[in-house]
């Protein structure tokens, strides 16, 4: 894994090359009213036949992604208390 780019504190964004999927994850941070707004894009290219994963490889990529959040919402917030 590769850091792509870096705009703190703002922006955050990862490559990853492997044999059988290309992966770019980018985070970005946004002030809100009632904290920070985290926003999570994910590209990601399976190759040969993972390629016909792609339609259930993005909802798991999807829920992975929404419960990690949440753990990682719960510890910063149990930690600003």
């Amino acid at each position: 894994m590769t850091l792509a780019a870096i705009d703190p504190p703002r922006r955050i964004a990862y490559h990853m090359d492997e044999p059988a999927a290309s992966v770019d994850i980018e985070y970005r941070l946004t002030p809100s009213a009632t904290g920070t707004s985290v926003v999570v894009a994910i590209k990601f290219t399976l190759e040969g036949l993972l390629r016909l994963m792609t339609l259930f490889a993005r909802t798991f990529v999807r829920a992975k992604m929404q419960s990690r959040l949440a753990l990682r919402r719960g510890a910063a917030e149990a930690h600003y208390r």
